[in-house]
């Protein structure tokens, strides 16, 4: 019925509060979760395998399949006591990432069985154990509907709640002209049917970010449903696909979410301007974070010239260059946490 997919690379912390997050998944139906693991180096394999060995039941032959080839090793089998829930796990050989050599064709017997596809990485996790059936009830029921997403939280720190619910279920072109993502990658389920009638515009474009534009196509082609429970946990690391060591990555991501909202703007024909204060204001906030004071002069100054400049770009610049300002950020950043904190407890 479903098949979840979870994609790791060097998760070795995490990704036991991932697998943690589906075998609690209370459902009606069978589910498969295809982990593949792009050959991490350190040791994540090895938690994924005692994992397995310790809630998964590698001794019914007729369920369980071990498989080898020149990619990968292959372990299918049952949860212990979830008899719903089967892992279809995937320890690549190499990474295929560097290559940029597809893993799809690994899993396809699971996709071409599956009715619908959920995602979450190896570093995020899903705390709702009714996820699953609450998203399949929704569709279900709605077969005008080709996908479901939820709320989340920031594993650490604050994030605002935003409510996306839109009564006709109707998000384009929205997802194109709003400010920020509207959906959230690790909690989504969506029909294959409608993927596999996506033209995916996306392929080939070489943007370090495939989620934007495949969730614009599927606004574009289909009804979306919003539920706002908060099934899942985001973790935002040093080094991911929208979090880099190297700044010079990191702004290369967000101005690839500008190339992504103009192309598809232009190919739907879609009256878009890139906002360029909130573009200028979240590179000044990655300067921020990395202390880096060049960035952080060059933006300021592009803000200026192109008269967009913000209170909250000067502030962030003023922070990046002088102590006592980052100082007094970051007391700030603090104080509103401690207040969120407390606004939930209170609750």
């Amino acid at each position: 019925m479903v098949r979840i997919s979870c994609r790791t690379y060097n998760h070795a912390p995490y990704i036991e509060e991932a697998m943690n997050g589906f075998t609690m998944q209370e459902t009606i139906f069978p589910f498969v979760c295809t982990i593949i693991d792009d050959a991490s180096t350190d040791g994540e394999q090895k938690v994924i395998t005692q994992y397995i060995e310790s809630h998964f039941n590698l001794d019914d032959a007729a369920i369980t399949r071990l498989e080898t080839t020149n990619d990968y090793k292959m372990v299918f089998a049952q949860h212990k006591t979830n008899r719903n829930c089967f892992f279809a796990v995937f320890f690549l050989k190499y990474n295929h990432y560097s290559i940029k050599k597809p893993k799809m064709p690994y899993i396809s017997e699971f996709t071409n069985s599956s009715k619908y596809i959920a995602s979450c990485e190896g570093d995020d996790y899903w705390i709702d154990p009714h996820k699953l059936q609450k998203q399949v009830d929704f569709l279900e029921n709605h077969p005008d509907y080709g996908l479901c997403f939820t709320d989340f939280e920031l594993v650490e720190g604050h994030r605002t709640h935003y409510d996306l619910s839109r009564d006709n279920g109707i998000y384009f072109p929205e997802i194109i002209t709003n400010g920020f993502n509207l959906v959230a990658t690790l909690t989504v389920l969506y029909r294959r049917s409608v993927y596999e009638t996506l033209p995916l515009h996306f392929w080939g474009k070489g943007w370090p970010l495939g989620d934007l534009p495949l969730w614009i196509e599927f606004a574009h082609e289909t009804k979306m449903k919003y539920l706002p429970d908060i099934t899942a946990k985001y973790r935002i690391l040093q080094e991911s696909a929208s979090h880099k060591r190297d700044i010079n990555k990191e702004i290369a991501y967000y101005q690839a979410t500008d190339d992504v909202r103009v192309f598809y703007s232009k190919l739907y024909h879609v009256d878009y301007t890139p906002n360029l204060s909130l573009s200028y204001l979240v590179i000044m906030k990655c300067a921020f974070r990395h202390h880096d004071t060049t960035v952080a002069e060059e933006y300021y100054h592009l803000a200026k010239s192109k008269g967009v400049m913000t209170p909250k770009i000067r502030l962030f610049y003023y922070g990046t260059k002088y102590c006592i300002v980052r100082k007094t950020i970051s007391f700030l950043f603090l104080l509103i946490e401690k207040i969120h904190l407390l606004k939930l407890k209170m609750k």
